[in-house]
């Protein structure tokens, strides 16, 4: 039986949404995405073990193309 609960779940090989996900966070981003708060996306992206390079580049080619994104 695995003992780890979602929050102690290593992210390493998850997706984005995945990782927001086990979290618990992708409402909330998707949120910040739709308020259009770059600074708040990153900032959730970051907390998934995100790079900080990684995170604005997820965030900017949400921001660039929301439809693709289902916001």
């Amino acid at each position: 039986m695995n003992s780890e609960s979602p929050k102690q779940a290593p992210l390493s090989g998850m997706t984005t949404n995945e990782r927001l996900y086990s979290r618990g966070l992708l409402s909330e981003f998707d949120a910040a995405a739709r308020r259009r708060d770059l600074p708040a996306m990153v900032n959730l992206l970051r907390q998934v073990e995100i790079s900080e390079a990684d995170a604005n580049a997820i965030a900017d080619a949400v921001l660039a193309n929301p439809s693709k994104y289902g916001l």
